[in-house]
């Protein structure tokens, strides 16, 4: 075969990354913020290559870094007062090196790693992640593997670190895959006033447990983290200093938590945070979305926490003057919004819905959309808690004494004008654990229960505990109302008849290249109510709402007892983390119902070309390479392509890739000389 095939077009199916913010009306606490630029003298420009920390230690204070697009590899840096750190769109900050040396060692695959190991490693791991502390990861095109304690554990999906030998064990084929492993403690460090840190992708640092890539907690002050994409790092993403605003960040798959820390006068305003501690530490130590400890003056507003292993935004160990306002969480475990052992804390007009499970148990105890452990003064009021594992939880348990030798308990809870939906589990309690009190929790210590609306399943369900006991909601109010108690007053009792339960809060379609649908995914309605649902509309909201689509089988009006489905497809239309929120509108309690959706878009490279006119042709192979003239002998397909194009899925973001193209005869064996070569540079997103 002498006929020569021609590749007419390469094309990169790459888009502008779009940054998910929840949208809010209304002015943060610290929304007149000073910028640290205030203070620049002069802009840096800042290429990939450079070593950022010996152009801080060459310029003075209050310089503004401008970096372009590309990755900056094993980076820490250690600003002074006043610096701003500006990442044009692409530019990237990661921890960790390239792996490009691999040998097959019988099931695994070997490389050399040079790390020391520490005589220790802070952090509680979850029984099912024993190895969570150590903090390197290993990543296969930006998807962290699993790390095992031993060699003998390595199986597909895994990996193993031997320090002593300096090699890892990989449990892949890591052959056409970008493999990376974190190494560098930090991104941002040190007790500088003032610094900026704006704009970028701060990637794959191996932070340890209790410690962010993003480390305000040495001795910082009034750091402005803004509008970052914060991704992979071990442990924390960020931790906290005194005075850090933290505002409009994207705080997602980081091993441990999204955001903790302590400090004073910190305010966390209009962020992303979800799928946080994939390492699998115990959110019982501390993991989960945003956890916050002795903290002084906090504001958490305008978040939205979903779909973190822990709770969405919480606060621990003595913290005091806390504020929750106006976020959403949904998909968390043990709850969307925890305080424990601290004070003086306000919970108003957030938005909760189905959170707080967890599998270690359904009790009130184990977990609650708003869940508030032996603190004290709290409000929670004005908050719309839709099917969480239970609504709102006070517990009081034998936890010791604070510094103050004041011993731990729950008292002055008020818990008022809240709308609380329930179809299983507790509406409202308060609830003992380990008989670690006497009964006067709930009657000599001021937690009061009064003017909440409910909207349950069955007005005979025993969606109350009180005085140790559960209740039907008739039995709790007039319980309140009781000479007896000082406990608060009547409820106000909800639309009992139509609800809904979902069978999934949330939706999460992984990696898709742009341009390419996913495979669909069905969540079933029910109406778990006595009476029909009438829905007035389906359908997506949020910044990347077009990149999802839906149809379902409900129409208009759903009769008590039955089920329907919505199929929900992605198709994303740029690179990065996107997500939108599948909204239902109806006639039932806690209207509207809201699923989270979210799913990577991925580069790709897209290839069309002439077909040859040779009679006999089978179809065609495709080979790739990273320089010109140095394409793969082995195709890209596992066998011959039909028709005249074909997507490259596997590609990464900055690389260039060239391209030939040959026609297979109908033997499957003879081929056409190469077709001229094309080549596609994939941008960054």
């Amino acid at each position: 075969m002498k006929s020569r095939t021609t590749l007419e077009k390469v094309t990169s199916g790459l888009f502008n990354c779009i940054a998910l913010v929840m949208i809010a009306n209304g002015v943060g606490a610290l929304d007149l913020w000073h910028s640290p630029n205030a203070w620049a003298q002069q802009t840096v420009a800042v290429s990939p290559g450079d070593n950022l920390q010996a152009l801080v230690d060459e310029y003075p204070a209050s310089t503004t870094f401008s970096l372009a697009p590309g990755v900056y590899r094993l980076q820490s840096i250690i600003p002074q007062s006043h610096d701003s750190f500006v990442g044009q769109a692409g530019a990237i900050l990661s921890g960790a090196a390239l792996l490009t040396t691999f040998h097959r060692s019988g099931s695994y695959w070997t490389s050399p790693v040079q790390v020391t190991q520490a005589a220790s490693y802070p952090g509680q791991c979850s029984s099912t992640s024993p190895a969570c502390a150590f903090p390197e990861d290993l990543f296969f095109n930006n998807v962290p593997k699993t790390r095992v304690a031993s060699l003998s554990l390595v199986v597909p999906g895994t990996w193993y670190l031997d320090y002593s030998a300096g090699t890892a064990y990989i449990g892949d084929n890591p052959a056409g895959s970008t493999v990376e492993v974190s190494e560098l403690r930090y991104a941002f460090t040190g007790g500088a006033a003032s610094v900026q840190i704006s704009n970028l992708t701060i990637e794959k640092y191996a932070t340890l447990g209790a410690t962010g890539a993003i480390d305000g907690g040495a001795g910082s002050s009034y750091w402005a983290i803004e509008g970052n994409e914060i991704r992979y790092n071990h442990g924390r993403g960020i931790t906290s200093g005194n005075g850090m605003y933290i505002y409009k960040n994207n705080i997602h798959h980081n091993g441990q938590l999204g955001i903790g820390g302590g400090g004073t006068n910190i305010s966390v305003q209009n962020n992303q945070i979800s799928y946080n501690n994939y390492a699998g530490y115990s959110y019982y130590w501390e993991a989960g979305g945003a956890q916050f400890g002795n903290v002084e003056t906090l504001v958490v507003q305008y978040n939205y926490s979903y779909n973190n292993a822990g709770p969405g935004l919480s606060n621990a160990l003595n913290s005091e003057g806390v504020t929750y306002d106006e976020n959403e969480t949904s998909g968390n475990i043990e709850a969307g919004i925890l305080s424990e052992l601290s004070s003086n804390i306000t919970i108003s007009g957030n938005y909760i819905f189905d959170d707080g499970s967890n599998l270690s148990g359904s009790g009130p105890w184990w977990g609650a959309g708003i869940l508030i452990v032996d603190s004290s003064t709290v409000s929670v009021r004005s908050n719309t808690v839709i099917n969480c594992m239970n609504g709102i939880v006070g517990v009081i348990a034998n936890r010791g004494d604070a510094p103050d030798g004041q011993r731990y308990i729950l008292q002055n809870l008020s818990v008022e004008g809240n709308s609380i939906t329930q179809t299983t589990g507790t509406a409202a309690d308060i609830a003992i654990d380990g008989g670690a009190i006497s009964n006067t929790v709930y009657t000599n210590m001021n937690n009061i229960f009064t003017d909440n609306t409910y909207v349950l399943a069955s007005p005979a369900g025993n969606y109350f505990y009180w005085l140790g006991e559960p209740m039907t909601l008739a039995a709790w109010a007039g319980t309140l109302a009781g000479a007896g108690s000082t406990a608060g007053v009547a409820e106000v009792a909800g639309a009992i008849g139509v609800t809904v339960d979902l069978s999934s809060s949330s939706v999460p379609f992984g990696s898709e290249p742009a341009n390419i649908s996913s495979s669909p995914k069905t969540v079933t309605l029910t109406n778990t109510g006595g009476a029909t649902l009438s829905i007035t509309s389906i359908g997506f909201t949020g910044a990347d709402s077009a990149d999802f689509t839906e149809n379902n089988t409900c129409g208009s009006a759903v009769a008590a007892g039955n089920s329907c489905t919505i199929t929900a497809s992605f198709t994303p239309t740029a690179t990065g983390s996107l997500g939108a929120s599948l909204v239902i509108t109806d006639n039932a309690g806690g209207s509207p119902q809201s699923i989270a959706v979210s799913g990577t878009g991925t580069p790709d490279v897209t290839l069309t070309w002439t077909p040859s006119a040779t009679s006999g042709v089978a179809g065609y192979d495709i080979y790739r390479g990273t320089t010109s003239g140095g394409e793969s002998p082995v195709p890209l397909n596992s066998s011959p392509v039909s028709g005249d194009s074909f997507v490259d899925t596997n590609v990464q973001a900055g690389q260039t890739y060239y391209y030939v193209v040959t026609a297979v005869g109908s033997n499957g064996a003879t081929q056409s000389a190469d077709s001229n070569q094309a080549a596609a540079t994939v941008p960054s997103p």
